[in-house]
């Protein structure tokens, strides 16, 4: 790719960081996970969006086959590969959706390698075409819902005024036609926390089938609202111990993500899978550790940028500060007492907060506690009435079923497997 001049101090850094890149570019592991920004552009407008600074941009074509042959070409033969579709909305890009996975597949046969797709949506542009083409595909989609009615449309926003609830729930018998097993990604605000086990349970009854919760970053969490999450979460932990009980058909990823005795394993390991097995193309091909990463302090200034889709990775000090899985520069977390629960934060969310990817805000911190107070409430809650929370390799599951990656290793590459 042609650039400009370095100067003398961007010349001095770059030599710095090939050096150090020569030391340590054997230990990195090659990306298995792909965020792929289509386009900054959506239909909606969030308050709590943590896309900082969108604008009316998508990706060309051939940025976007460019970063195809990156990803493909990086990993391993007989590797099993994912690619997220991400926004924006990303349905407001099919036809390059498209040529994507027709490149994907024509390279993975090539290489002896499995790639699936997963994709992101507010599901507000699904259409009977629309959902027959991403079934043909094998494209598993998980919606963007927070709750019913007002719980949701009071955050959500569409561009246009109209309600995205209403939308969506009017598509989801059509939509369950096409995707039998639908989940969808809750997003809570302080002034929802009380409301957690109603907006599920009316979800379940609506057709959705698994949730994945996680707070709204940034958010102004008080005591009073964090208490209020923790019952609610609490009341919706027996809701579930319920469904499971009656084998129905509903999952929930916060109790399902780990048992203590894989946190002891996990110990020592810090940080999440961002710029390690997982990597994210923006729009205009720089690559990031992760989505959040590209996008939570603005997609013109996003966090530790490491390359770019033509010249891969170069700058190995910000891909080394991801792939750092120690306590060595996480001074609060050395003496916590989660520190065998939690990861240490979300390294996007711990920027924006306190301006380094290895400090948590005390807001995180607080929300990490009821966190872990939940789920272990949860595992005694299984223990006393018999019921096995391991997540089944074999159930059915959205994509994007965690938030975050659990606190392991630089992944290995995996063997083609069938596809799900």
């Amino acid at each position: 790719m042609a650039s400009a001049a370095l100067t003398s101090k961007q010349a001095s850094r770059l030599a710095a960081s090939l050096r150090l890149g020569r030391r340590v570019v054997k230990r990195f592991s090659p990306f298995f996970h792909l965020d792929l920004i289509l386009t900054e552009r959506c239909n909606m407008r969030c308050d709590y969006c943590f896309e900082k600074g969108k604008r009316p941009r998508s990706m060309t074509e051939e940025t976007a086959l460019q970063t195809v042959d990156f990803f493909m070409n990086q990993a391993p033969p007989k590797s099993r590969l994912c690619i997220l579709f991400f926004g924006g909305e990303p349905l407001l890009e099919l036809d390059l959706i498209a040529k994507v996975v027709d490149r994907s597949n024509e390279l993975a046969q090539a290489r002896n390698q499995l790639v699936s797709f997963d994709m992101t949506t507010n599901g507000t542009l699904l259409t009977g075409d629309v959902l027959e083409y991403l079934r043909a595909k094998s494209i598993k989609f998980l919606l963007s819902l927070d709750g019913v009615g007002e719980a949701n449309d009071r955050h959500r926003l569409m561009a246009n005024g109209e309600s995205q609830f209403e939308l969506v729930a009017a598509k989801l018998p059509m939509i369950k036609r096409y995707q039998p097993w639908v989940g969808s990604r809750m997003t809570v605000c302080p002034d929802g926390a009380d409301q957690v086990r109603e907006n599920c349970e009316a979800l379940f009854k609506l057709g959705i089938n698994q949730f994945i919760i996680g707070p709204a970053d940034g958010a102004a969490w008080t005591d009073e609202s964090l208490r209020e999450y923790e019952r609610s979460l609490k009341e919706l932990c027996e809701f579930y111990l319920q469904q499971r009980k009656k084998r129905a058909p509903f999952r929930m990823t916060l109790f399902e993500e780990g048992d203590p005795a894989e946190a002891r394993e996990r110990a020592e390991i810090w940080g999440c899978g961002a710029g390690r097995g997982r990597v994210c193309a923006a729009v205009d091909g720089t690559l990031y550790g992760c989505s959040k990463l590209a996008s939570i302090v603005g997609f013109d200034q996003g966090v530790l940028p490491f390359g770019d889709i033509w010249d891969g990775p170069f700058d190995w000090e910000s891909r080394a500060l991801l792939n750092d899985n120690t306590l060595r520069r996480r001074g609060r977390c050395a003496k916590c007492q989660l520190s065998e629960d939690c990861s240490g934060g979300c390294p996007a969310v711990n920027f924006a907060a306190t301006g380094s990817i290895f400090e948590p805000s005390p807001e995180a911190c607080k929300l990490s506690c009821v966190i872990s107070r939940v789920t272990k409430y949860a595992g005694r809650r299984a223990d006393e009435l018999g019921i096995k929370l391991a997540t089944d390799r074999k159930s059915p599951r959205p994509s994007n079923a965690t938030t975050h990656l659990p606190r392991t290793r630089a992944p290995t590459p995996e063997p083609v497997a069938e596809s799900r």
